[in-house]
Parts: C-alpha cells; sequence; structure tokens
C-alpha cells in the first residue's frame, strides 16, 4: 500500500517557506519509522509539493498542518479531489484542536499522536478497500462525517506508553545535514497561557535516557552531523534523566563538534544542572523569559519570576553556555510600564542574550488566550487562519495587520512599542551576525529551504 503525506506550508514568499522547512516534518518521521517497523508492507513517502506526492499515486493521501496553514489546506483540498479518488486524511496541530473544522473533501482526521491511530486506519483500508463511517466508530482519535449524524468525533487514544514503542526517525533517509534535529519527548508539564501543547499532547511523556543515549550513539555513527538540535518543549524537564543522559555520554566518549542545543526554563535552572549540560556539551539553551515585569510572567501562568530568570542568564554566562531569549508582547491588559520593564531587562543584559526573538502573541486554539480572543469576538470558526501566524521572525512582523488583544492600549502606542523592540532585535541580531568567535562552540545555521513547489495544483 502507498501512502503519500504532504506536510502543508505556507510558500508564499520565500522567508516564510525557509522558516516552516528549516526543521523537517518530525511527527512525520516519527511515523514513517513507526509504520517501517509494524506495518513493512506500507510505503510512505512525504514531500512539501502536493504534485510529487500525486505523482507517485498513492493510495491514501495524508496532509498535515499547523493552525496558521489551515486555510492553504482547505485551498488544497478541493484541487487534490480534481486529481485523485485517494482518501484524504488530514492530522496535525489544528485538526486535533479543532476536528469541528472537518472539511467535506477530508474522509477523517487523526486526533493528537497519530502513530498508532494511523496504522489501524492504514489495516482497515487494506481489508475493506474503504474507510466507511460505519467502520470509522470503531477507531479511537478520530474525527469522520457521518452521512446522517454529521461529523463525529471518536473517544480518544490513549497515549503510547512507554514512548520507546515509538522509534526514531531513520535520518538515513534525508540528506546528509549540518545538524540533527532530535525529539526526545512529547508534551510540556507546565500550562503556560499562550502553548497549545499541554491541549494537544495531554500528558508528558520521554524516551528513556538508554533510547536517547542509544539513539545519539547511532547518529555518531551513522551520520556525525556537527549539532544536535533538542526540540523538545522541555529538555531539562526531568533533572534525573538528563544526569543519566550525560553521565551515558561521557562513560562512551560520544560528542558532536558543534555540541548541542536545547529548551529550559529558567526557574529549572541551578548551579549544579547547568553545570553538567555545559560538561555533556550543551552550547545553546532557548530561554523563555518573556518580560521584565512580574505581573505579565503571572499572567501567563509562567510560574517563574523576573529574580530567576535573571539568575538563570548568570548562570549560562558563568558556564559559557549562549542563550536564545524569548520575549512577548501584545499580552491583554498589558501596559506601557511592563513593556518598558521588558525592554529594560532586555538592555540590562545585552552580554547574556546572544539571540533574540520578540514574540507578538497569537491566540492559538487549545490556549487560556484563544478563549480570550472568543470573548473579545476577535476569533471565529469561519476565520481566516493565516491571521494567526507565527511572529518570531519579528524583523517582518507588522503590527497593522496584527490580531491585537489588548484593549487597555492603542494600538498607535503599541505600535511604537514595535519599532522600539524591532531596533532592539535588529541590534542583537546584527550583533550575532558580526560576531567572529564565541566563548564556546556555535552551532551551525540551518540548512537552506528546499526547491518551491511545483505548479500542478496551484
Amino acid at each position: 500500500m502507498k501512502l503519500g503525506i504532504i506536510v502543508v506550508i505556507d510558500d508564499s514568499m520565500p522567508p516564510r517557506r525557509f522558516m516552516q522547512t528549516m526543521c523537517p516534518p518530525l511527527g512525520v518521521l516519527s511515523l514513517q519509522a513507526y509504520l517501517a517497523e509494524r506495518s513493512p508492507d506500507v510505503d510512505l513517502c512525504w514531500d512539501y509539493d502536493p504534485a510529487k506526492i500525486l505523482a507517485r499515486q498513492p493510495d491514501i493521501i495524508g496532509l498535515s498542518a499547523v493552525t496558521e496553514n489551515f486555510i492553504a489546506l482547505q485551498n488544497l483540498l478541493p484541487r487534490l479531489r480534481a486529481h485523485t479518488t485517494a482518501p484524504l486524511i488530514l492530522g496535525g496541530t489544528h485538526i486535533s484542536l479543532r476536528p469541528d473544522l472537518l472539511p467535506d473533501e477530508a474522509a477523517l482526521g487523526v486526533i493528537g499522536e497519530g502513530e498508532e491511530t494511523l496504522r489501524e486506519l492504514l489495516l482497515l483500508f487494506a481489508r475493506y478497500g474503504t474507510l466507511a463511517p460505519k467502520r470509522l466508530s470503531r477507531v479511537a482519535g478520530i474525527v469522520f462525517r457521518h452521512p446522517r449524524r454529521g461529523v463525529q468525533v471518536t473517544p480518544p487514544r490513549a497515549p503510547v506508553r512507554p514512548l520507546d514503542r515509538i522509534p526514531f526517525p531513520h535520518r538515513r533517509i534525508l540528506d546528509p545535514p549540518d545538524c540533527i534535529h532530535l525529539l526526545t519527548s512529547r508534551g510540556c508539564p507546565y500550562r503556560c497561557a499562550f502553548c497549545s501543547s499541554p491541549a494537544l499532547w495531554t500528558s508528558f511523556r520521554q524516551y528513556s535516557a538508554d533510547a536517547v543515549i542509544a539513539e545519539l550513539i547511532r547518529l555518531k555513527a551513522d551520520l556525525d552531523p556537527p549539532l544536535i538540535k533538542f526540540m523538545d518543549d522541555l529538555f531539562v524537564a526531568d533533572r534525573r534523566r538528563v544526569r543519566q543522559i550525560a553521565a551515558g555520554l561521557s562513560d562512551r566518549g560520544i560528542s558532536f563538534r558543534q555540541g548541542y542545543s536545547a529548551f529550559a526554563r529558567p526557574n529549572l535552572l541551578d548551579e549544579d544542572l547547568v553545570g553538567r549540560l555545559r560538561r555533556m556539551g550543551v552550547v545553546r539553551l532557548s530561554l523563555g523569559i518573556e518580560s521584565g515585569a512580574q505581573s505579565i510572567l503571572d499572567r501567563l501562568d509562567k510560574r517563574s519570576s523576573v529574580a530567576l530568570n535573571q539568575k538563570a542568564l548568570d548562570l549560562c554566562a558563568r558556564h559559557g553556555i549562549r542563550t536564545c531569549c524569548s520575549f512577548v508582547i501584545g499580552v491583554p491588559g498589558e501596559t506601557a510600564a511592563e513593556l518598558t520593564a521588558t525592554l529594560q531587562f532586555i538592555e540590562r543584559n545585552r552580554g547574556s542574550i546572544h539571540e533574540i526573538e520578540i514574540c507578538p502573541l497569537v491566540p492559538f486554539p487549545g490556549t487560556p488566550l484563544w478563549d480570550e480572543a472568543l470573548r473579545q469576538g476577535r476569533v471565529h470558526r469561519n476565520m481566516d487562519w493565516s491571521r494567526l501566524r507565527d511572529h518570531s521572525d519579528f524583523g517582518q512582523f507588522e503590527p497593522e495587520t496584527y490580531l491585537y488583544l489588548n484593549p487597555a492600549m492603542p494600538r498607535e502606542t503599541f505600535t511604537d512599542f514595535c519599532l522600539r523592540f524591532k531596533d532592539v532585535y535588529r541590534e542583537i541580531s546584527r550583533i550575532r551576525t558580526l560576531a567572529v568567535s564565541f566563548p564556546s562552540p556555535a552551532p551551525s545555521d540551518p540548512s537552506p529551504a528546499p526547491p518551491g513547489p511545483a505548479s500542478l495544483l496551484r
């Protein structure tokens, strides 16, 4: 059986395409590895280009999309249907959090974790040759359309436990990379007001330390990439696992030329943990500082403090770990004093912040921020989902078109602050670009984006 998966992206502008393809689709790669082990008769291929998937004449076509690309998916479906009779299965963040939006052209949507659900659906299709609604009702973790009862959501599927049951992606199928993006957990134990991860995954699970060590040994032997980027929402969530991974790599003499980067929370960092990370080879930590105002941190349910944020930066500087710090703006109720406090925090720490992300908040489905946007009447089921675009490339941010949720501050005042934040963003980015040496090995830049898609379905 041939299964083709289209990873739907925004290729309207080269910078958007670059941002959305600089990390491979780790979820799709996980599906590929899982099916290769459990259903070896399934030939899964994926691509960003719908024409390339159609050219393989798959028996089933999957489409994966995040919220901001869901409008692109909706526009693509009728064009796909004109070229194929294969069942169309949706997956990804948006359909998982808004299954009520299942398009007419789609046979069904997979909600949440997809490995076991997709395998069950493929077995069903192999046996009966169709994905009939009367049989779909018995498949957990999906949404489908019943001819009489309309959109139906089946009971949720239990998460895979232990996570070690899901193999890591088969990296040999990818071009030799400058770095490897590695996901060693799913979900996050925290519930920040702007993050949809808890709603998507519902639980926090990790690969065991032994599984992570074995994968790093394999990557070293097979590919020897310069850099490993841990893409977990929170790599340092379990201190014991971090200690075990660090010790296991040290015992086996495993290291990478440019080390590791990872995501961390400032409130979890202390002298012992930062020291272990540095000795392990971690050269860069991404920290969600978010704000220089305690009132904003509390409003976002960060469970941290300005003092802990400062301590984390000081620790990283002392141990020679570079930091990429993210800050949020556009919080409902945010005042000029609170935005000024964030600018002042950045200014005080210019020497400790090596990279910076300024992130205007986006009300993604499944978050308290989405609920606030609903109360304000700013979002609805028939909206243009591209308005919920990720703005982490702050140099391209346009305040005039931003879905602004702070009635306490005039948009004009917010726009003025955006100009001040852009100055900071550009200055720190310029310094990073011009730097010729660092106190520790530096990660390589991401590989160039793949070629643009063919025009068959445009």
